[in-house]
């Protein structure tokens, strides 16, 4: 009796022993560290930056071995980069510790504590712009109706005139150590302490703005800015960066509101892990952002520069960029509506208290 298959050549599973192939191991390895140091360390950082050029690259290489017909290489570029990416977005730094509060935390978190859930939605425009930018920037600001604008750096005041006139109320200008942040407001900017135009600002010198603004009758938004130093600058910035992430947080859990809204304006790479964990602690949802990279780049808008997070009492709507001639990146518009509806109109047609939790 024959047994099945005796007699018969056996066949062996053969796996390819192109060396090519240790490529893919080596950039999880790699992916893994870098991950692990992610936007903590000046190095890593950069890394992180220049992954969605890799993406690029590879597909430029494998466009060049499908032209040569080498279907190996193919296969190795794709598995390389693919593992490099997951690898990357592997580790999870914990949440650093908060600095010290700013030393107006108590003040802030009483006018914070005083305001009521919000009776409307609120759009917000972040956008950096140079002195280059044209009035067109302006009309695009103006064409998503929005209720705050911010523009970072140093727009052109015919810009921020026009934005002003559009939306008919107050501006403020603040000078942070990262550069000018203008603030327009559909409304005023609300007091907090005695005779205090707005909220102090910048905090104890740091890069983060905290204002409250009045959009409309029964909307006012507790708004903190948050200008990031870039890792392009002077050496220190691992110690300045972790400093910046820090007095964030402080500032945050300081004001503990569940109205609050965070624009984040800094040259991040995504993912961005140490600030977003510190925003994740403090029990603020993220806004799932189009990339703001710069529009004028050889290569398409791959990474997402500004940030902006929401608490508790507001819904994301819908998000969308801007661009234009003279823009430094493209434009972040969030649209937040209130998490909790208000009652039906009463009887003379004003709107209800919000109805109980």
């Amino acid at each position: 009796m024959r047994l099945p298959g005796a007699g018969y050549p056996s066949r062996r599973v053969t796996l390819p022993r192109d060396p090519r192939l240790l490529t893919v191991p080596a950039g999880a390895l790699a992916g893994l560290l870098v991950g692990e140091g992610a936007d903590g360390e000046r190095a890593t950082m950069l890394l992180l930056l220049l992954e969605p050029l890799g993406w690029v690259v590879a597909a430029w290489a494998g466009y060049a071995a499908w032209v040569r017909r080498d279907a190996m290489l193919i296969v190795v570029v794709l598995l390389t980069m693919a593992s490099v990416s997951i690898a990357v977005r592997l580790p999870r730094p914990g949440p650093e510790p908060g600095g010290e509060p700013p030393v107006v935390a108590a003040r802030l978190a009483e006018c914070a504590r005083g305001l009521a859930l919000p009776e409307g939605p609120v759009r917000l425009v972040q956008w950096h712009l140079g002195d280059d930018a044209g009035l067109d920037a302006a009309d695009k600001i103006l064409a998503v109706e929005p209720d705050v604008v911010v523009i970072v750096g140093p727009a052109a005041s015919a810009v921020v005139e026009r934005v002003q006139d559009g939306l008919g109320g107050e501006s403020k200008r603040v000078d942070t150590p990262e550069g000018p942040v203008t603030i327009l407001a559909r409304g005023v900017f609300h007091a907090c302490g005695d005779g205090d135009a707005w909220t102090d600002a910048p905090v104890d010198g740091a890069a983060t703005v905290i204002a409250f603004v009045g959009v409309a009758p029964g909307i006012t938004v507790p708004l903190l800015l948050a200008r990031l130093p870039s890792p392009l600058g002077p050496v220190g910035w691992d110690a300045r960066a972790a400093r910046a992430r820090a007095r964030l947080r402080a500032t945050v859990d300081a004001l503990a509101s569940s109205l609050a809204v965070v624009l984040v304006d800094g040259v991040l790479p995504s993912p961005a892990r140490r600030l977003e964990a510190g925003m994740r602690a403090a029990q603020l949802d993220p806004v799932r952002s189009a990339p703001t990279w710069p529009s004028h780049a050889l290569v398409p808008p791959l990474l997402p520069f500004d940030r902006a997070w929401y608490a508790g009492a507001w819904n994301l709507s819908g998000v969308a960029t801007l661009d234009t001639s003279g823009a430094r990146r493209l434009g972040l518009a969030v649209a937040l509506e209130p998490s909790v509806p208000l009652a039906p109109p009463d009887a003379t047609g004003s709107p209800g208290a919000p109805p109980p939790r």
